[in-house]
């Protein structure tokens, strides 16, 4: 009901802090799908996990589509608690003539990693979202607090440098001073070869979709100097993204 959620908005940023790049939901945005009519795709149904009568987690259901019931949506929990929910889905499964369930969302989520002990086949592919990062030295410094605490965390906690990021069209200088980025200005175009990225697959280093190595693999223009080689993996490491749309 309506009481549950602050409490599911919570749960919900709770399993988002593991994530990369994720939405930040506000109430009107969690109740709008539950309070469209039966016959709109977009329409979905929650439910409040509970042991006991202490809630410990959510799921979120869309209407039978394509033989299985769509579970949109699963916050984090125990390994019991998931369980229980993975049961309960495979009764209204079994209610409404289901051949099964479609777990949706981040691989690395509880529910999708105990589907897969209990022997769940195919992995849910999502869409890929298109992204694009229009001015990178004012994204570069958007996520300066980020990327200082991936450097604190590091072997290079405490670095002092000044490193160049050079995207073919652009070089952008970020100066390092004790840990701390002091600042990020784009340089117009030049040589500097301490990290050189084409600027058609900057996005997928920068948001952390694919390692500095998965890239290289496909991209034998892509390089750096052994400190710029060390800094792409420090500062942009592969980390699972996942985006639930929001209705409108």
């Amino acid at each position: 009901g309506p009481e549950d959620i602050p409490q599911a908005l919570t749960w919900s940023q709770t399993a988002a802090e593991k994530l990369c790049l994720h939405i930040v939901r506000q109430p009107e945005g969690w109740l709008y799908p539950e309070q469209v009519s039966d016959e709109n795709p977009d329409r979905v149904w929650s439910y409040v996990v509970e042991e006991g009568s202490r809630g410990v987690g959510y799921f979120r259901l869309h209407k039978k589509k394509d033989d299985f019931i769509p579970c949109c949506e699963m916050s984090d929990m125990s390994y019991l608690a998931t369980l229980a929910a993975l049961r309960h889905l495979k009764r209204l499964a079994q209610e409404q003539g289901a051949q099964g369930v479609s777990l949706q969302g981040p691989a690395q989520s509880n529910a999708v990693q105990v589907a897969r002990y209990l022997g769940s086949t195919a992995p849910h592919r999502p869409y890929a979202w298109q992204i694009r990062i229009p001015d990178r030295a004012r994204f570069l410094q958007r996520i300066s607090p980020v990327l200082e605490r991936r450097l604190a965390g590091s072997m290079m906690a405490g670095l002092t440098e000044s490193v160049s990021l050079n995207f073919y069209q652009e070089t952008i200088k970020i100066e390092f001073e004790e840990g701390r980025i002091t600042q990020v200005a784009a340089a117009g175009k030049t040589d500097e070869r301490e990290v050189r990225i084409p600027p058609d697959i900057a996005v997928r280093l920068l948001t952390c979709y694919e390692s500095w190595e998965e890239i290289s693999a496909y991209r034998p223009d892509l390089g750096a100097r052994p400190l710029g080689r060390a800094l792409m993996d420090i500062l942009f490491p592969k980390r699972e993204s996942h985006i639930y749309a929001e209705v409108e």
